[in-house]
């Protein structure tokens, strides 16, 4: 078991920007993605993770509140997640080694035609993503 934080960007038109993982990433090369995702590391708080890797992945520092927990479970990878959301409006710097391209999606779209199963490159996004964004609108009122 471990943390991770999982971050949904969003922008003033509500939409949520998703990252397209790297190509040379081990899991889910090319999928779509939450905005911000990664482990806390041994000694860092989960707002520390979070604030390190929004500057890591986006190149960005930004405002965020902790909307929702989810507890360890073998579908999420034994994983503790805190669940934040962030608005900001870019511009983003995406890091190179994790992140091939990033682009907003409006919620009610990404939450009706997005999916893990899908094999539709411009719609298929991680179930761990997919699960955290699912969290982020249930706890902000727009599932």
């Amino acid at each position: 078991m471990h943390r991770a934080v999982h971050l949904v960007v969003m922008n003033e038109k509500g939409e949520v920007l998703l990252q397209q993982r790297s190509a040379r990433k081990d899991s889910h090369p090319g999928w779509w993605d939450i905005s911000v995702g990664g482990h806390v590391d041994v000694g860092e708080t989960y707002e520390d993770a979070a604030t390190r890797e929004l500057r890591e992945e986006l190149g960005i520092a930004g405002a965020f509140r902790e909307v929702a927990q989810r507890s360890p479970a073998g579908e999420n990878g034994w994983e503790f997640v805190r669940v934040y959301e962030c608005r900001h409006e870019g511009p983003f710097a995406p890091n190179a080694d994790e992140i091939d391209a990033v682009r907003w999606v409006p919620a009610a779209q990404l939450l009706t035609q997005f999916s893990p199963s899908l094999t539709d490159h411009e719609t298929r996004i991680t179930a761990s993503g997919l699960e955290g964004i699912r969290l982020w609108a249930k706890a902000t009122g727009r599932a």
